[in-house]
């Protein structure tokens, strides 16, 4: 099969597993498993992002059995390649983004219990260099779901406050770089 088809297949049976099922919970008597499987799956895409060289991919990564339990994979189409970028087990990565000139990452970081429960509130977002080396916050706040201007001096993301509804997030657009 042509390479180019078979990432289009690939990507098709992952966006089928994404909107045909949902990821099951665990119950209150489970013990979190981070071997654990569904389906034969671990881990599934939840954010995907081109790279300016458009062979490379920053996905986000998240667990079947805890879904804000994330990692960060780098995917090189050409090469058919994954790299998992570095991480603490007890963290959780996702929503990665490059910058425009690909120098930087920008990612949602949060701490996780042992049972890898990483609570929306202690995420806060991250840059570093697309190794995954010099992390740093950038942002001590709640935060999500980031993205740069066209010319990188802006950052967009989802901040975490309270408006109507405990939860709910709100869209500001801020952080110059």
């Amino acid at each position: 099969m042509p390479a180019a088809r078979t990432h289009l297949t690939a990507l098709a049976f992952l966006a089928a597993l994404l909107l045909g099922t949902s990821c099951p919970g665990l119950t209150a008597d489970e013990r979190f498993d981070r071997h654990g499987t569904e389906w034969g799956v671990r881990w599934f895409p939840t954010h995907v992002h081109f790279g300016p060289d458009n062979d490379t991919l920053l996905v986000g990564l998240c667990h079947v059995k805890r879904v804000s339990y994330c990692r960060i994979g780098k995917y090189r189409i050409s090469k058919d390649q994954w790299e998992i970028l570095p991480f603490d087990e007890n963290r959780t990565y996702n929503n990665p983004v490059f910058s425009p000139d690909g120098q930087w990452i920008v990612y949602s970081g949060a701490p996780c219990d042992d049972e890898a429960r990483c609570p929306a509130a202690d995420f806060k977002l991250y840059k570093a260099r697309p190794d995954g080396s010099q992390p740093e916050v950038i942002l001590d706040a709640p935060a999500v779901h980031p993205s740069f201007s066209h010319d990188g001096r802006k950052l967009i993301y989802w901040k975490w406050k309270v408006i109507d509804k405990p939860g709910m997030p709100r869209f500001v657009t801020s952080q110059d770089l």
